[in-house]
């Protein structure tokens, strides 16, 4: 069978055309001859043919149609002519119903396809399968070949008898040149993106089953309809889910297929995905935004089908993107209660440690243990009841999982729940033959209790050891404290001294620090004062000035009371000038002494180290505060020497003068 479904055989293809006549004449010298030209045909002798034909006597339609399909076959071109020179019919065709141009299409041999075309061949004859030549071409994926036919004519959105079109078959095959060709020579307005096989499916439908990603992209970018579905509703990303084809899937979502088509009986891709166990593409649709929680027929959403078919990575995955984990499907059934029947203890183990209720019930009031003990699934029924799970629980008929177990006769479940202690009824218990599984199960629960028990005991031994140990540890920490205090004692107490020493020191100095700043305060202000003593000095010094100039240029007789005020200004601006010199020194004299108190703070730090050397520096300061104050006062007592000296001189000259003026500024002064 060739990949589209269509049979054929190199040796059906010239001698079945004999039958049964080249049997009965094989001793006959036509056959014989009959025998020769097909011989010389397939070799491509077009000599020894042409001498051959005239001896092939009244059957000659026959042999000649024989050897026109081997030389077509074995691309014999000048055979061909040859014998289509001497009446041989274009149009035979084999046992199959394919001519010579079906077998040239089928081979890939161009030259001999364009032959038969340009003497007319049907380019539209069908075999019996309705297969064209086109469609023969497009499954082999020749592309010269099919760009021939079409060229000639040949129609594209023919079917075969399975409703499939070239593109059908291109797509199932995927023969991307073929599919290439025919996209570009369709013409506008034709209907071949949208013919149907006898399934209902579109050529891109085709291509997402088969998972052929790059058809299926060809045919998107010219068009394709994503949401086309074949006869069970199920649309091109169905069928890529179903198939596990992670390529031809993501085209389709990348093109805006709809992630959540459902089929006519609910199922999404998501659902067909985790049902097939394909992970990766369960993981894409996921990514996608496919909804974990849709239901398919019966209620079932895709964690049910995972709970069911064991597949642990999907349901990860589902449950990773909000799939809801106790969901009910039909006859109230939750995921957990699926995975119980199929005991897939993984998947069971993952769906309790997700959150899922153990005790949840379905229509029949019936727990996943219920489904577990029927079904016999053991390591699924231990894991349920580990969870405490209730062994005697009973269902709407009252039936408990040992029950279920005794009707189903899972004997391996039965010994289970008489360890887990579950009890069988009183009937059941009495019959001969299962007293020796009772007796069996006693004597397991015998031998687990002694092992617990000399567990116990070794647990008990090992913590007195434990508190030995500790009690001798903790003698062993106070004999080496007593040590220790013993031989720290004199060193402790000699630091301890030290350091309220040093504390005593460093409060000392902090209020010498104090005085030391008052005493600077009070400095300034002085400083201040004496400032603003001598800019009074110095406007009396100009209003002066200007009372001479006045004078001057006023009246003659009073020179000699101007030269000897004139003397007197010049006594005050000496005074003032050494004034003015006092003021700088004891402002130079306060720098030097502020610089020294910053001096003394930054030593402040090293003070617990070096106490000797703090009080050095402190009777330096003290010495130089007190050469300080005494400038101060040699200061003060030159401002008011000058002082005096101007209120004694200034009020007789300017009395003297007459002048109402200088009067008023006398008193000014």
């Amino acid at each position: 069978m060739v990949a589209g479904g269509w049979a054929w055989s190199p040796q059906r293809c010239g001698r079945a055309c004999l039958g049964d006549l080249g049997s009965m004449l094989a001793l006959s010298q036509e056959a014989m001859v009959a025998q020769e030209l097909h011989d010389a045909a397939e070799a491509g002798d077009t000599m020894r043919v042409k001498q051959l034909l005239p001896g092939l006597g009244a059957e000659q339609a026959a042999w000649l149609r024989g050897a026109l399909m081997r030389s077509v076959y074995e691309n014999q071109v000048r055979v061909v002519y040859v014998l289509l020179e001497v009446s041989a019919s274009i149009e035979a065709v084999d046992d199959l119903g394919q001519t010579p141009l079906h077998w040239a299409a089928r081979r890939g041999f161009e030259g001999m396809a364009r032959m038969l075309l340009n003497r007319k061949a049907a380019v539209g004859s069908r075999n019996l399968e309705g297969v064209t030549p086109l469609h023969l071409a497009v499954e082999q994926n020749f592309g010269p070949i099919v760009q021939l036919l079409l060229q000639h004519h040949a129609d594209p959105c023919l079917a075969a008898q399975d409703g499939r079109t070239a593109l059908h078959v291109a797509a199932d095959c995927g023969s991307a040149v073929a599919v290439a060709v025919l996209l570009e020579a369709k013409p506008e307005g034709s209907p071949l993106m949208e013919v149907e096989s006898s399934r209902g499916e579109t050529a891109l439908v085709r291509a997402a089953a088969r998972g052929q990603a790059a058809i299926a992209q060809l045919l998107l970018r010219t068009g394709a309809d994503t949401e086309h579905r074949n006869l069970w509703g199920q649309s091109a990303l169905f069928l890529a889910a179903l198939g596990g084809h992670v390529g031809s899937a993501t085209v389709l979502l990348d093109a805006g297929a709809s992630v959540n088509s459902a089929a006519m009986d609910g199922a999404t891709p998501l659902h067909t995905a985790v049902d097939r166990g394909h992970t990766q593409v369960v993981e894409l649709l996921l990514w996608h935004r496919a909804n974990a929680a849709a239901k398919a027929k019966g209620s079932r959403t895709p964690l049910h089908t995972a709970a069911e078919r064991g597949c642990l990575e999907a349901a990860e995955a589902l449950l990773a993107n909000g799939a809801e984990i106790d969901a009910r499907a039909e006859e109230g059934r939750t995921p957990l209660s699926c995975v119980a029947t199929r005991g897939h203890a993984a998947v069971a183990r993952r769906l309790l440690a997700a959150g899922a209720d153990p005790q949840a019930l379905d229509v029949l009031k019936q727990t996943a243990l219920h489904a577990a003990a029927s079904a016999g699934r053991v390591e699924v029924a231990d894991l349920l009841i580990s969870r405490r799970v209730r062994v005697e629980q009973e269902d709407a008929a009252g039936r408990t999982p040992m029950l279920l177990a005794l009707a189903f006769k899972q004997e391996g479940m039965v010994r289970l729940l008489l360890k887990r202690g579950g009890e069988l009824p009183e009937d059941v218990a009495s019959l001969p033959e299962m007293q020796p599984l009772i007796q069996e199960v006693e004597n397991e629960l015998l031998q687990e209790q002694l092992k617990e028990v000399e567990s116990g005991k070794l647990k008990e031994q090992l913590v007195e050891a434990e508190q030995d140990f500790e009690s001798a540890r903790q003698q062993l920490l106070r004999l080496c404290t007593l040590t220790c205090t013993v031989s720290t004692a004199t060193v402790i107490q000699h630091n301890e001294t030290q350091l309220a020493a040093a504390r005593e020191q460093v409060r000392a100095t902090h209020l010498y620090e104090r005085g030391l700043a008052d005493h600077l305060k009070a400095a300034e202000r002085a400083l201040a004062e004496a400032i603003l003593e001598t800019k009074r000095q110095r406007q009396l010094v100009e209003r002066l000035r200007a009372r001479v100039e006045e004078l001057k240029a006023g009246r003659g007789p009073q020179a000699e009371q101007l030269k000897a005020l004139a003397r007197e200004i010049v006594e005050a601006k000496r005074v003032d000038a050494a004034a003015v010199q006092d003021e700088a020194r004891l402002a130079a004299q306060g720098e030097e002494a502020r610089q020294k108190i910053t001096a003394l703070q930054e030593q402040l730090v090293g003070l617990i180290s070096d106490g000797d050397q703090l009080a050095v520096e402190l009777s330096s300061v003290r010495a130089d505060l007190d050469k300080w104050n005494a400038q101060k006062e040699e200061a003060a007592q030159l401002h008011a020497k000058a002082h005096s000296l101007l209120n004694r001189t200034m009020p007789n000259n300017l009395l003297a003068s007459g002048s109402r003026p200088a009067t008023r500024s006398g008193n000014n002064a």
